[in-house]
C-alpha cells in the first residue's frame, strides 16, 4: 500500500511538474526560447491542418536573430528583424483578397532571415505600387484559397522554388473543395488560438532549447575551405545534374500549371532561385559551374513559359562582387533580392499592361 501511494505521488508531482513547463512556455514569449522567428511562429504538428498558411495568424514579433547554418558559433551574423502575419498565417503585413500580383513560394518568398521590410514583396508593392500578396507552396495553394473563396484571381502569379526542390515538382489535380466547417474553423480566432496553444505544445520548444544547450548544439551547415565565413547547406542535396529527363520533367509539370493558368487569364512566370552552392560553386568548391538552371530556363521558354533567370541576373550584376546570400544562412540577403525586385518590377509592368 505504502508502495502503491509513493509510486501515485511520484507520478503526480511529475505531471504537476509538465503542466507547469507548459504553463511557462505558454506565457513566455512565442520566440523566447528560439533562435529565429521561424521556429517560433511555424505550425509544426496535425494542427496545419487547421490554418491556411505556415505561420500562427496575427503576430509581430521584433528581435535579433541569426542564421540557421552557423548558430551558437563564433561566425553566427546578428540581423535585426521584424516578422508580421497576416490573419491567414501567411507572412504578410496586411491580408490582401484582390491582389494584383500574388507571389507562391518557399523560404525565399517568405523571407527567412529578412526582416518585414526587406521581402520580396514588400519590394514589389514600393518599386511598382500594386497589391502584392504573399503565400507558401505551390500553385495547389492559390487554388485552395481561391476554391474557398478567401482571394479573388490575381493578373499575375510568380511561382518561386528553390533548385534542390524543382526536380520534386510533381502535377497535382486542381480541382479543389472544401467542407464549409473546416473553411469556418481556419478562419476563426478562437479556433486559430486554440490550435495554437496545441501546436506549441506539440512543438516543445522549451525542451528542445534546454537539450540544445546542454549537448552545445550548433549551425549544421558546411563551412567553405575557400572563405572560413561563408557556410553552405549541404553540396549532397544542393547539387541537380543538368540531366536531359529531369528537365523534360520538370518543363511537363509546370507546363501544365501554365496551361491551367492562361485558361483562367492568369500570367505565370516561374522564378527559380539558385541555391547557395551554385552562386557561390567556387567556394564549395566545385570544379565547374552547374549548369541545371540554364538549361531549365532555355527548355521552360521554348515551352512558352515565362521565367525569372535569377543566376544570370547575380552573374550580370554590377552587385556580384558583393556577398548576395547571408553568410550564415542559405538565403538571399537584401542586396540579392534587391535585384531580383527590379527585374521582375520590369517585366510586371509589360504583363499588367498586356492584362488590362
Amino acid at each position: 500500500m505504502i508502495l502503491m501511494k509513493n509510486f501515485l505521488f511520484n507520478n503526480l508531482l511529475l505531471a504537476i511538474l509538465i503542466v507547469l513547463i507548459f504553463i511557462i512556455e505558454l506565457l513566455l514569449p512565442h520566440d523566447f526560447f528560439t533562435f529565429r522567428v521561424w521556429e517560433a511562429l511555424s505550425v509544426k504538428s496535425i494542427a496545419n491542418k487547421f490554418f491556411y498558411g505556415e505561420f500562427y495568424p496575427n503576430k509581430m514579433i521584433e528581435r535579433d536573430e541569426v542564421g540557421d547554418l552557423a548558430h551558437h558559433t563564433k561566425y553566427k551574423k546578428i540581423k535585426h528583424v521584424v516578422w508580421k502575419t497576416d490573419k491567414l498565417g501567411y507572412r504578410n503585413s496586411n491580408f490582401i483578397n484582390n491582389p494584383d500580383v500574388l507571389l507562391i513560394g518557399d523560404s525565399f518568398v517568405l523571407g527567412t532571415a529578412l526582416s518585414q521590410e526587406n521581402t520580396l514583396g514588400e519590394h514589389l508593392k514600393e518599386l511598382m505600387g500594386l497589391r502584392v500578396y504573399s503565400i507558401n507552396g505551390s500553385i495547389y495553394q492559390f487554388y485552395r484559397l481561391y476554391g474557398d473563396h478567401i482571394i479573388e484571381k490575381p493578373k499575375v502569379i510568380i511561382w518561386e522554388s528553390l533548385e534542390y526542390l524543382i526536380p520534386r515538382l510533381e502535377k497535382k489535380e486542381l480541382n479543389y473543395s472544401m467542407s464549409p466547417l473546416l473553411r469556418m474553423i481556419k478562419l476563426n480566432p478562437f479556433f486559430n488560438y486554440c490550435f495554437e496553444i496545441a501546436d506549441r505544445i506539440y512543438k516543445q520548444n522549451m525542451f528542445h532549447f534546454i537539450a540544445s544547450r546542454i549537448m552545445q548544439k550548433k549551425g549544421l551547415g558546411q563551412q567553405s575551405p575557400i572563405a572560413d565565413s561563408v557556410f553552405f547547406f549541404g553540396i549532397d542535396k544542393a547539387f541537380i545534374p543538368d540531366d536531359d529527363d529531369i528537365i523534360k520533367k520538370v518543363v511537363d509539370n509546370i507546363s501544365y500549371y501554365n496551361d491551367q493558368l492562361k485558361e483562367m487569364n492568369i500570367k505565370l512566370i516561374f522564378m527559380p532561385m539558385p541555391n547557395k552552392e551554385t552562386v557561390y560553386y567556387n567556394l564549395v568548391p566545385l570544379e565547374s559551374e552547374p549548369r541545371f538552371l540554364y538549361k531549365l530556363d532555355s527548355a521552360l521558354r521554348e515551352a512558352g513559359v515565362s521565367t525569372i533567370n535569377v543566376l544570370k541576373l547575380y552573374r550580370d550584376s554590377s552587385c556580384k562582387d558583393q556577398y548576395l546570400y547571408h553568410l550564415d544562412d542559405a538565403h538571399w540577403n537584401e542586396t540579392g533580392i534587391k535585384i531580383a525586385a527590379v527585374k521582375l518590377s520590369e517585366q510586371l509592368k509589360q504583363e499588367i499592361v498586356n492584362c488590362r
